[in-house]
């Protein structure tokens, strides 16, 4: 969720940043291909729990999943999110839209 909250950042307060990295990131939440629907990821942290969530967001997020080096850091972390939050998250995520504001990011290439 990091560029997502990035780009809202700057939709807010553009004039304040000078510069921004963005890497990896869209201009929406709901991300059509995803590897489960929202629905699908918010009935299944509920019936595997917090800490089962985070294993596996966690290999998700890394394209070697679990046999990333960085694997045991990145699930440390996400493991240190309880249950409201990673339901907050799904929620996010879902309703966030971006795309009507990509026009007013200056781009430097």
């Amino acid at each position: 969720m990091g560029g997502m909250v990035a780009q809202e950042m700057m939709r807010k307060a553009g004039r304040r940043i000078a510069a921004l990295i963005l890497y990896g990131t869209g201009a929406i939440g709901l991300i059509p291909g995803r590897f489960e629907t929202m629905q699908q990821s918010r009935r299944r942290v509920i019936a595997t729990g917090a800490t089962e969530a985070a294993r596996d967001l966690s290999a998700k997020w890394l394209s070697e999943g679990k046999n990333s080096p960085h694997y045991p850091f990145v699930r440390k972390i996400a493991r240190k999110a309880k249950l409201p939050a990673h339901l907050a998250d799904r929620a996010a995520m879902q309703a966030w839209e971006g795309r009507a504001a990509l026009a007013d990011i200056a781009c430097l290439h």
